[in-house]
């Protein structure tokens, strides 16, 4: 897996996956809610496990744990991980954050719409992708990136690709 640095501060590089994890496509959900948001997820079970397991000792020996804001619904809450997908608000700009525009900032490296665009084998080119952020509005829905880098949105029942982040702060 390539990994790239898409945003970086004076105690933390975060890291994003520039590809979807390879054959690894999953469900947000086996049913389709959003409730919960993401820290409830089978999604978040996915990263924190099986992706998690796939990252060598070393790697995940200096990963950090992070704070992450999330929506469950209308309301901002927060859960602490060390694997994680971006949010909406982090990819596309203020009017097109599909209900959480004050969570986060764009971040840069996504300014650039085809940073957006991410590969997967599954899909034999590029290939919609999960965002950790609950569709405003439907309670079966979680945002997405379409395979050509517009903001999507899919029922969370449905299988996309997994491009998970990770940050590494000064100790």
């Amino acid at each position: 897996q390539e990994w790239v640095i898409t945003d970086l501060g004076s105690d933390y590089i975060r890291f994003e996956a520039k590809n979807c994890i390879e054959n690894k496509n999953e469900k947000m959900n086996r049913a389709s809610t959003n409730v919960g948001g993401i820290a409830s997820s089978l999604m978040q079970e996915y990263l924190n496990n099986d992706i998690w397991n796939l990252l060598p000792d070393d790697l995940q020996d200096v990963i950090s744990t992070v704070n992450r804001k999330y929506m469950d619904g209308a309301e901002e809450k927060t859960y602490q991980t060390k694997l994680f997908l971006p949010s909406a608000s982090e990819v596309f700009e203020e009017n097109n954050c599909l209900g959480e525009e004050n969570l986060y900032k764009q971040l840069a490296y996504y300014k650039d719409c085809r940073n957006r665009i991410k590969r997967e084998g599954f899909w034999s080119g590029s290939a919609p992708w999960w965002l950790s952020s609950p569709y405003s509005g439907n309670d079966a829905y979680f945002c997405g990136v379409a395979n050509v880098g517009a903001a999507n949105f899919s029922n969370a029942s449905y299988s996309y690709g997994v491009a998970p982040c990770f940050m590494i702060t000064k100790s």
